[in-house]
């Protein structure tokens, strides 16, 4: 089987935060005041267009966790492989998404 989870209490700290960011986020897209404003609409929503992807996957991750915890306690050595795949593939992925972004790619 493959190694445990990897990702640091900071990064999950982190991406705990930016999960609720999004829900914040998500619910000022349904505020009158925000939905009235031209300006405060499209940054809001480029804001939760940005987070969308860290949080899926961040979702997918703790998931495939869970996943992992039963299969183990199951016995399913075949579905815990799979699931530690899917940990280490989202791993991957979210350490890519949570780099730096170039300020540039909006330009």
């Amino acid at each position: 089987m493959a190694a445990p989870p990897t990702l640091r209490g900071d990064m999950l700290e982190r991406l705990a935060g930016l999960e609720e960011e999004y829900q914040h986020v998500a619910d000022r897209m349904n505020d009158p005041a925000v939905l009235s404003d031209q300006r405060a609409l499209r940054e809001t929503g480029r804001r939760l267009k940005e987070l969308e992807p860290i949080v899926a996957a961040f979702r997918e991750y703790r998931a495939a966790l869970d996943d992992l915890g039963a299969a183990k306690e199951l016995g399913m050595k075949d579905e815990a492989a799979e699931s530690e795949a899917t940990i280490a593939r989202l791993e991957d992925e979210l350490r890519v998404l949570l780099l730096p972004r170039d300020p540039n790619d909006d330009k």
